[in-house]
């Protein structure tokens, strides 16, 4: 894939959501963002037709699943997807097939020479690769920075993304310690 002027963002974001009280999924999706001017901005702009060398990013992500009734908890179902795509010209459908089949390849080549991935992190960092992306965004929580968002080498950000993971994996162990944990006298 051609390189851009513009950096390109992976950013990551969590979300639970539940059906009913018996099961909560977890997801982490990862999208697309250009960094100008120090703001994070969708990718519409990077997907100009008067470009058809670049990967059409908008509306791609990477996405992820897991659900409370694993036992042991772990995320599957990686996959990189469009989404929420509904109406696109023929030009636009052919620049999507193109960039999943670059992902693809992508993937075959790195588990060719590293392996199968062995965490979401490392999935996500390899089609990161793939696509040129430099960093990983994540949502700050620093209240005293300019920025509504963090950036991270992708070394960093894949340590980052298995420790969110991690975090909903042991939940409830981490939870049960907190309550077994001995009153102060």
């Amino acid at each position: 894939m051609p390189k851009s002027s513009t950096p390109v963002v992976m950013y990551f974001e969590e979300e639970r959501s539940s059906y009913d009280s018996r099961e909560t999924f977890y997801h982490v999706y990862a999208s697309f963002r250009l960094l100008i001017g120090g703001n994070l901005e969708h990718s519409e702009s990077y997907n100009a037709p008067w470009n058809e060398r670049r990967p059409d990013l908008n509306g791609l992500r990477i996405y992820s699943q897991s659900s409370s009734r694993d036992n042991p908890r772990r995320l599957y179902g990686w996959e990189a997807e469009y989404h929420n795509v509904y109406s696109i010209p023929l030009g636009t459908a052919e620049r999507m097939a193109k960039t999943l089949r670059a992902i693809e390849n992508g993937l075959k080549k790195s588990r060719e020479q590293d392996g199968i991935p062995t965490s979401f992190g490392h999935y996500c960092a390899r089609i990161a690769r793939t696509l040129r992306v430099e960093h990983f965004g994540f949502q700050s929580n620093n209240r005293y920075s300019q920025y509504p968002y963090q950036l991270m080498s992708i070394g960093e950000g894949i340590d980052h993304v298995n420790w969110l993971v991690n975090q909903w994996i042991h939940e409830n162990e981490i939870k049960a310690d907190v309550l077994q944990l001995p009153m102060a006298q």
